[in-house]
């Protein structure tokens, strides 16, 4: 078990729970065992509720937490989910693990703003009807009772050349379609009516030539209300088969086995060994992607507690030993030679500042690999942190082929980068006119120089 001093000053909310069971070996409940200050700060909760169970602190408590924890207790298979706490108000992101038989504990994050910012982005989408038809992307809309309420001109063209499908709006969708891909559609659209956002790949097969699309299906909302369902479907056949000869390239067996230890960082090492695996098993090319890029957040978490926990004062981390170790440790598993230049200040930043910064870093970092650094070639990355009248200044430039933005499908990798940029009280310029660059400007409140 992590001792109080280390489970208090983690980032992430933690809690140690023991699972509750009827006499037919049922989770009805749970009971608090442990929980840190992250906990209290994220839950509005006190330490007071140790001891209590979850029925009793909050008795409105959703029977999908129960459901959920119980498993894990009684089977320890671990799970990874996002869930609403009414009672709270919030929503979470919640990693879950068996200790011991009967038991869990639990790692979790507010993400609460991350969902108010997807529905306010949804309601968008559906007075943008004018873009959509000079997108290359299918776009449509289905109300409640699965009615088309749009579809853009690329929707349209593109459902009429593959299934023979002639969209109207105001048509009932799901009888356009045939019995089975009907029942597919219906079970999608229910799922993101219930608040799930979807992300699938699909393959078809039509005259000998593959199709293949990756479908983002969710929750229409306007004024916090649910009206229906957007569906928006981007071609990848082109770059399915471009990432495959790069993926040939590439060992087809990728295992990493982490020791089990009781402090935060065996546990990011458990939940980054999870998701790897996961990657590694996964038939879906698309889903095992968006794991492995979460993997790679992951791993820079690893490298921050590592170098926090070590160091003899783990509320600050010296960030030229940290960004030094994070640069190596990535490049080196980069399947091209990248040429790095680095320049840091010797200085230290206070744990949630540089745990911010860092996550920043790796998403850059993961974009160059990713979309400048996949062919042959003269690699270069620079990367530098100077102290300037009491500001921070962090240059990051590459010489790929350039872009203005993170080319991370959905804009996730800039809502990242625009979230956390506001979490530093900062400033961010971005310039893909001569390759990538990246300069952020925060404030040094203060911290200790190394």
């Amino acid at each position: 078990m992590a001792s109080l001093s280390a489970i208090d000053h983690m980032v992430d909310g933690y809690a140690l729970h023991e699972v509750i069971l009827d006499d037919s070996g049922t989770a009805i409940d749970y009971r608090f065992l442990e929980i840190n200050l992250a906990f209290e700060e994220m839950t509005g909760l006190s330490r007071d509720i140790v001891g209590k169970t979850v029925l009793e602190v909050m008795p409105g408590t959703e029977k999908i937490w129960i459901e959920k924890y119980g498993s894990v207790a009684m089977t320890g298979v671990p799970i990874s989910f996002e869930q609403g706490a009414a009672e709270l108000g919030k929503f979470f992101k919640v990693n879950a693990y068996q200790p011991k038989p009967g038991q869990f504990a639990c790692l979790f994050v507010d993400i609460s703003e991350q969902i108010e910012t997807q529905r306010k982005l949804a309601r968008s989408e559906a007075q943008l009807r004018g873009l959509l038809d000079n997108s290359r992307d299918v776009y449509l809309a289905v109300d409640l009772e699965y009615h088309l309420i749009t579809a853009n001109t690329v929707a349209v063209e593109y459902l009429d050349k593959l299934l023979n499908v002639r969209l109207t709006e105001g048509s009932p969708i799901l009888e356009l379609y045939s019995e089975d891909l009907a029942a597919s559609w219906k079970e999608r659209y229910d799922r993101a009516i219930a608040g799930e956002d979807l992300l699938i790949t699909e393959s078809w097969d039509r005259e000998g030539l593959r199709y293949d699309s990756e479908v983002s299906v969710r929750a229409l909302t306007t004024d916090g209300k649910t009206i229906g369902v957007t569906v928006v479907s981007r071609d990848m056949t082109e770059y399915n088969r471009s990432r495959e000869k790069v993926q040939s390239l590439l060992d087809d067996k990728e295992v990493l086995l982490r020791e089990v230890h009781h402090r935060i960082k065996n546990n990011i090492y458990t939940v980054r060994s999870m998701l790897e695996i996961q990657a590694a098993a996964s038939e879906d090319q698309g889903a095992a992607e968006i794991i492995r890029n979460a993997a790679v957040r992951l791993g820079s978490m690893m490298t921050l507690y590592e170098k926090l926990y070590r160091g003899e004062d783990f509320r600050k981390l010296a960030i030229r030993e940290f960004f030094t170790s994070l640069f190596d440790d990535v490049l080196s598993s980069h399947v091209y030679p990248v040429k790095l230049s680095l320049e840091v200040a010797d200085v230290s930043l206070d744990a949630r500042t540089a745990s911010t910064l860092g996550i920043i870093v790796n998403e850059l970092l993961a974009n160059s690999l990713k979309h400048a650094f996949q062919t042959e070639g003269d690699h270069r990355l620079v990367f530098s942190i100077r102290l300037v009248d009491d500001q921070l200044i962090m240059e990051f430039a590459d010489n790929g082929p350039g872009s203005d933005s993170l080319q991370d499908g959905g804009g996730f990798g800039m809502e990242l980068l625009s979230a956390f940029t506001d979490k530093l009280k900062g400033s961010l310029k971005l310039d893909g006119s001569a390759g990538f660059s990246c300069e952020l400007v925060f404030p040094f409140e203060g911290t200790e120089r190394a």
